[in-house]
Order: structure tokens, then C-alpha cells, then sequence
């Protein structure tokens, strides 16, 4: 189907702008919520700092004081089109998402309607509604995410799909390691010294089972893993066992924010409610922890693994035993 002036289509009510028109309308609108409309034209618009080919049209529930409709918008990506207008008044670009027109009504609301997902309190900022809603998931700058662009096989690289090569993991009730194997155990939560000797836990690298880490002795090992040779490996274990745990001050650590507190920009603010949760930098999950070298982001404890590797800069001639991570 050709997108073009006359035509219907269906968006989102999270994609239109002006938002105040759609928020004194419904202030908490649904999951999935959407709307009709009837395109006028298509022009450049400046969203998110940035100019984006975007679809203008009316809606009949939307009307200013004299009764006459009011210009909504929104990028034209997320404009399904459900019936096409006069063909003389096609526009010249490729039409939107040719799999669209091929589908009914019905199906594409079922297509979409199964991408959404809820947030805790059911109110998602801006950015995380255009990230976890959409039709595909998106970066900050609302472009398609890399690993959601197809590769040259065809195939998508769905994060939530492979499979990473550490992961933290927890025992189940009642198990312990005997060397690698998980066997019986009498106590329901047996515990075990990290790596650092800083805390007993019950968690383990999947690469590694037998081998207990906390949060920060974990990302100090996925760190490791990647970035220092494995013949420097035992150096740097003889080096960090002549520093005390608890005199080493790491530059980054995983913290939890109180209870009834939030981040605004990189500030601890009150919050309405008991334990607000964000999504995390690999959007898979909703948590409240962050690391320290960066309040106001939030981080699960595998993408905090990677941002520890990601800033754990180390010399090819320099070891790492005073290294803080």
C-alpha cells in the first residue's frame, strides 16, 4: 500500500506529537493505545534534535474552540497505512512498511499489541516507551538499535537471544558445588566466600561453575576474561592477593538506590513509590541498582560486567596488580 494525501492510518498514541494534545485527552493511556487518522502531508520535523520525515494528519477526536481539527504528527516509520487515498495523490518517497499492506487491520494491532511491554508502575518516560513499545527496539536517538538491523545473511541479532559467554547465576535450594558438580546440600542457602573475600554469596559465572562471585568480583572477571592475556592471568591473581579486600577502593562498584528514592539526571530524588525501577543499558531488564562512576545509570548485573570491561582499560606492558578493578 502507497501512503499518500486522503490516505487512513493508524499510529500509536505514544508516537504523536504535540504530546499535551494526547496527554489533556488521556493523561495514562493504555498499553497499546492508538489512533486514526487522515493524512494531510508529509514534511520534514525536528524530533528528539533531530530532523525526521514525518506524516501530518488529523483526527476527528482531536478539535481546537472553533471546531476545526487540530495538525497531529508523527515520524512516518510508525504510520501504518489501513486504507490508501486518491493514487494521483501518492507521494514520490517508498511507502512505510510494505508488510503492512498486506496485512489486515485486525492483524497488525495483534502484531503490535504482542511487542508491548509493561512497565512497573505503568508510567514509562519518553525514551523507554519508544525503546520497549515499538516495532523495533531503538536506540536513544529513536533510530533502530544495531543489533535489531539485519545482518548480510538476513539474520537479526536479538540480545536477548544469544547466548552471552558469562553469566551470573544462582544455586538452586539446597544444592552446593563439590568441585564443579552441584550436588545435595543440608542447609537451603549454603554459602561460599567470592573471589575477593569480601562476601559470602551463592552466585557463580556459568563459565565457571564451582567458582563463586559477588557483583564486583564477577565483573572483574568477565573484565579479565577479555582483556588480559591468560598467561598474565596468575601474576595478577598473586598481585591482588597482596592487596587487602577492604582496603582496595574500586572505581567501579554496583550500588542499590533507598527505598522511595529515583534518579533525576544523575541526582537522588524523592519518588512516589517504594522501589522504582528503570531499565537497564542492555533493555532487559527493570532494576534499581547503578554503579557508582555513573549515578543516573541504571545497570543489571550483566551490563554492568560489560560497562566494568568496556572502561577497564589495560596497557599490553603494564600489570594489572594495582589496577582498581
Amino acid at each position: 500500500m502507497r501512503i499518500g494525501r486522503e490516505a487512513g492510518i493508524i499510529v500509536l498514541s505514544k508516537y504523536i506529537r504535540p504530546f499535551e494534545h494526547i496527554r489533556s485527552k488521556w493523561p495514562n493511556p493504555e498499553s497499546g493505545h492508538r489512533l486514526r487518522g487522515v493524512v494531510i502531508r508529509q514534511e520534514m520535523k525536528e524530533i528528539r534534535g533531530k530532523d525526521q520525515l514525518s506524516i501530518i494528519f488529523h483526527c476527528e477526536d482531536f478539535k481546537d474552540s472553533d471546531g476545526n481539527p487540530i495538525e497531529l504528527y508523527a515520524v512516518k516509520r510508525w504510520c501504518h497505512i489501513i486504507k490508501e487515498g486518491p493514487s494521483d495523490f501518492f507521494y514520490d518517497t517508498e511507502p512505510t512498511v510494505e508488510a503492512a499492506g498486506t496485512q489486515s487491520e485486525q492483524e497488525l494491532i495483534l502484531e503490535e499489541a504482542a511487542q508491548v511491554m509493561d512497565g512497573g508502575d505503568g508510567q514509562l518516560d519518553e525514551m523507554e516507551s519508544g525503546a520497549i513499545r515499538g516495532v523495533a527496539e531503538t536506540d536513544d536517538d529513536n533510530e533502530p538499535a544495531p543489533e535489531n538491523i539485519p545482518t548480510a545473511n538476513g539474520q537479526q541479532l536479538n540480545p536477548r537471544k544469544r547466548k552471552p559467554d558469562h553469566q551470573l547465576l544462582a544455586l538452586p535450594t539446597y544444592k552446593k558445588f563439590q568441585g564443579s558438580k552441584i550436588v545435595d546440600a543440608q542447609s537451603q542457602y549454603p554459602q561460599k566466600l567470592c573471589q575477593c573475600r569480601s562476601h559470602r554469596v551463592r552466585t557463580y559465572c556459568q563459565c565457571s561453575p564451582g567458582t563463586h562471585y559477588c557483583d564486583q568480583c564477577y565483573a572483574e572477571h568477565v573484565a579479565e576474561d577479555r582483556l588480559v592475556p591468560s598467561t598474565g592471568r596468575e601474576e595478577k591473581a598473586a598481585e591482588n592477593r597482596r592487596i587487602s579486600p577492604w582496603k582496595r577502593k574500586p572505581d567501579h562498584q554496583l550500588l542499590a538506590l533507598p527505598t522511595y528514592k529515583k534518579f533525576q539526571g544523575s541526582k537522588i530524588v524523592d519518588a512516589q513509590s517504594q522501589y522504582p525501577q528503570k531499565l537497564c543499558q542492555c533493555r532487559s531488564h527493570r532494576v534499581r541498582t547503578y554503579c557508582q562512576c555513573s549515578p543516573g545509570t541504571h545497570y543489571c548485573n550483566q551490563c554492568y560486567a560489560e560497562h566494568v570491561a568496556e572502561n577497564h582499560s589495560v596497557p599490553t606492558n603494564v600489570s594489572l596488580g594495582n589496577s582498581a578493578d
